[in-house]
């Protein structure tokens, strides 16, 4: 797992609002990764769910919940994503996917 998700701290609710709440550790790391896949798609390959999706072989489906937070993707889909960050167009090739 990728040093950035592994040492993640819960943050506390705060004591001044009653209405607050604690947000455990695993909640923290499933909305840093759903950013991080969501970033990765618009931002630094600006593509669409479907395309991205497409292009990666990764149901889109799956996709909208990863980036929604209501599902966790697999350590395996995590390094995915890390060798799609480290190189998009090489990682696309090999799956034999459009690079265009």
């Amino acid at each position: 797992m990728p040093k950035r998700y592994a040492d993640i701290e819960p943050i506390p609710a705060d004591p001044d609002d009653p209405d607050d709440f604690d947000v455990p550790a695993e909640n923290v790391r499933i909305g840093l990764i759903a950013r991080d896949f969501r970033l990765l798609r618009k931002q630094t390959l600006k593509l669409s769910q479907e395309a991205f999706a497409r292009r990666y072989s990764i149901p889109v489906g799956t996709l909208r919940d990863w980036e929604q937070g209501r599902s966790m993707p697999s350590e395996t889909m995590i390094a995915f994503m890390e060798l799609i960050l480290d190189d998009p167009e090489k990682t696309a090739a090999v799956l034999d996917r459009d690079v265009a």
